[in-house]
């Protein structure tokens, strides 16, 4: 099958096989253009007769993205080959480095929809739990919550241009329904969350998302207002910090950890810091933990 043929607009390319798969939607033929490659082994001045020769085809994409609503984002993908293009060359469509779906392995597939489904549910407020890139395979707990990111990050509101406004909502997914194929192959790789743990919001790696969902109510004590307060006293290595922690573990909450160094001790300061944990805590339904609390109880004013 020649260049011209293998893509055409309205196909799912799929890039980075085999690692992180990522899927595009062609909107535009394949444009092909000769280039060359410096040898490694050449000076630089080399010739074009001594530079290996490529040829590569642009083709333009487009893809979800997610900011409080679907929109459709643009990008151009670079199919390379060996040789010229007049050059008849032969080349395996499983080694390409992009290629039309309908080739890739059934993992693939998998992987892709596997993908959709979760950014689908991360659309609305969610706790989650996601696999940390250490050895261990340990998992931390996360938020997601695009609403309260763009408006701590307003900067991060993608600014629409006139065509992208009228393609907001056309062919996008909206509703309750998730997509379907090949929608559902175009999601993001990655999600803006809250480490809940070091208090920063950081792109989580949709696929590395788990599962945590939690139908508890806040009062671990029925009939006790609309929160509970608990004060944990006792000698260092008593485990109060690890009660907090098995709490937040037992309700699948989020444990929200702040220490004085957190919040200062200038009174306005700590005002202001615990007004917005609080906030935090309330819209999250987060375990709040008020770590050595004993330094603002024996600051003298």
């Amino acid at each position: 099958m020649s260049m011209p043929y293998l893509v055409k607009a309205g196909d799912v390319l799929v890039s980075d096989i085999g690692q992180s798969p990522k899927g595009k939607l062609a909107v535009s033929p394949n444009h092909p253009e000769d280039t060359y490659q410096d040898n490694e082994s050449r000076p630089r001045q080399s010739t074009n007769s001594e530079r290996k020769q490529t040829t590569t085809w642009s083709i333009a994409v487009q893809s979800y993205r997610y900011a409080r609503d679907f929109y459709w984002g643009y990008d151009t993908l670079l199919i390379k080959l060996p040789g010229a293009m007049m050059e008849n060359i032969e080349v395996e469509i499983a080694d390409l480095n992009i290629m039309p779906l309908q080739y890739a392995p059934k993992e693939t597939h998998e992987h892709l929809r596997n993908r959709g489904e979760t950014f689908w549910k991360c659309r609305k407020r969610r706790l989650v739990s996601y696999e940390q890139e250490r050895k261990d395979g340990t998992h931390a707990r996360g938020v997601v919550d695009f609403s309260t990111y763009i408006e701590l990050h307003p900067y991060k509101q993608p600014i629409m241009r006139g065509s992208d406004v009228s393609t907001m909502v056309k062919d996008l997914p909206n509703g309750d329904i998730p997509p379907e194929a090949p929608g559902n192959h175009l999601f993001p790789s990655e999600i803006p969350g809250l480490d809940v743990r070091s208090k920063k919001w950081i792109d989580l790696k949709t696929d590395r998302i788990r599962d945590l969902e939690s139908e508890m109510a806040t009062d671990l004590i029925g009939n006790k207002g609309n929160g509970l307060i608990m004060l944990l006293y006792g000698p260092p290595g008593t485990g109060k910090t690890f009660t907090a922690e098995s709490v937040a573990e037992i309700a699948k909450k989020p444990l929200y950890a702040v220490t004085c160094g957190d919040i200062g001790t200038k009174p306005e300061q700590v005002e202001k810091y615990l007004q917005s944990v609080f906030y935090l805590g309330k819209i999250w339904n987060c375990v709040v933990l008020l770590d050595e609390a004993e330094v603002f109880l024996e600051h003298a004013p």
